[in-house]
C-alpha cells in the first residue's frame, strides 16, 4: 500500500501560487527591545535625550542581580552623573593603592622578591646595613662585631629597612640603659638605707666609726672600697673589731687619708651634716651649690663607670 502524502503539511512550492500569499511571507525581525517577565526592561528609563532618568527608574531593574543595587541607583538622576561617579570611584581606588607594595608569596620569583626589598629600602646584602650608635648609648659604647654581623644577617632575612634595624637597636640599647639606671637607683636607695641605720646608731660619732671600720679592713688586707662594706652590719662589725684591737696593731690613721671610695665620698657630702660641702649641696641658693652638685655627680659617675 502506497503511503499517503499529507498535502496540508507539505511545504508549498515557491513556484506554485501567488508569491505574495501569506504562506510565503517572511517576517522582518523587530528592532524594538522586548521585555520578558523574568528579566529587566531598560526601555523607558530615560526621560529625554540628555540622559536624565525617569522617576523611580531603578524599579525597572528586575532580577536578583539588581536587588542590592537599587538603593545606590536611586541616588543618580541621570546617566552623566552616574558615569562621573564611577570614574571618580575608580580614580580614588587607584590612588589608595599608590605606594603599596605587593607582598611576595612562596612561589614569587627572584625578581619579585628583589623589587619588594627595593621598595622597602632593604639593602642588597646584609653587610650593607649601616648601624649608628644610638643617642641613648653611654659614652664609649661600641658594637660587638660578632653580634652585629648576626644582627645584620637576621635583619636582611626579615626584610628590615636600615631605619627599622636602627630603630630596634636604639630600643634595645635604651632598654638596657634604663635597666642599668634602675639597678643603680636601687643600689643607691639601699646604700642610703644602710647609712641611715648607721647614723641612727652612731649619731655624731658616725665618721669616727666609719674611719675605724676602714682602718680595720686595711689591717686585715681588705679594701674598704669593696662593696661588702656597703652593708651596715659589716661596717658595724669591723668598727667593733677595730675598737677591740690596740692602736699599734691597726694600720696608721694617716695611711687612711683620702681612701674613701667615690661613692662614699659623695655620700659624705649628701648625708653627713658635718661635711663642709653638706650645706652647699642641700641649699639651692648657696653660692657653691652648683659646683658641689657637679662634684657629687662626678663622684657618682666615677663610682659607676664600670
Amino acid at each position: 500500500m502506497e503511503p499517503e502524502i499529507d498535502i496540508d503539511t507539505e511545504p508549498t512550492s515557491l513556484l506554485d501560487g501567488d508569491a505574495n500569499s501569506a504562506a510565503t511571507e517572511v517576517a522582518e525581525p523587530s528592532s524594538e527591545p522586548s521585555a520578558t517577565s523574568e528579566g529587566s526592561s531598560f526601555e523607558g528609563i530615560f526621560a529625554n535625550d540628555k540622559g536624565q532618568f525617569v522617576e523611580s527608574w531603578q524599579e525597572k531593574l528586575v532580577g536578583d542581580e539588581y536587588a542590592d543595587l537599587k538603593g545606590v541607583a536611586s541616588n543618580y538622576k541621570d546617566l552623566p552623573t552616574l558615569l562621573k561617579s564611577l570614574k571618580d570611584n575608580q580614580a580614588a581606588a587607584r590612588q589608595r593603592l599608590e605606594g603599596y607594595v605587593k607582598l611576595p608569596g612562596e612561589e614569587a620569583s627572584e625578581d619579585e622578591v628583589t623589587a619588594f626589598r627595593s621598595a622597602l629600602g632593604v639593602p642588597e646584602a646584609a653587610e650593607n646595613y649601616d648601624l649608628a650608635v644610638p643617642p641613648s648609648a653611654p659614652e664609649g659604647f661600641e658594637f660587638d662585631e660578632a653580634i652585629t654581623t648576626q644582627l645584620k644577617e637576621t635583619a636582611h632575612q626579615l626584610n628590615l629597612s636600615p631605619d627599622q634595624l636602627n630603630g630596634l637597636v636604639e630600643f634595645q640599647v635604651q632598654s638596657e640603659v634604663d635597666a642599668l639606671q634602675e639597678e643603680t637607683n636601687q643600689q643607691r636607695q639601699w646604700a642610703a638605707e644602710q647609712r641611715t641605720l648607721l647614723e641612727n646608731e652612731f649619731g655624731n660619732g658616725m665618721n669616727e666609726k666609719l674611719h675605724m671600720a676602714a682602718r680595720t679592713a686595711e689591717t686585715f688586707g681588705l679594701d674598704p672600697k669593696d662593696s661588702i662594706f656597703a652593708d651596715a652590719g659589716m661596717v658595724r662589725a669591723f668598727a667593733k673589731i677595730g675598737e677591740s684591737l690596740s692602736e699599734d696593731k691597726l694600720i696608721a690613721s694617716e695611711a687612711m687619708d683620702n681612701k674613701l671610695s667615690p661613692e662614699s665620698a659623695a655620700d659624705e657630702i649628701m648625708f653627713n651634716e658635718n661635711n663642709p660641702d653638706y650645706a652647699a649641696y642641700r641649699d639651692a641658693n648657696h653660692p657653691r651649690h652648683k659646683a658641689v652638685v657637679q662634684k657629687v655627680n662626678d663622684m657618682m659617675k666615677q663610682a659607676y663607670k664600670g
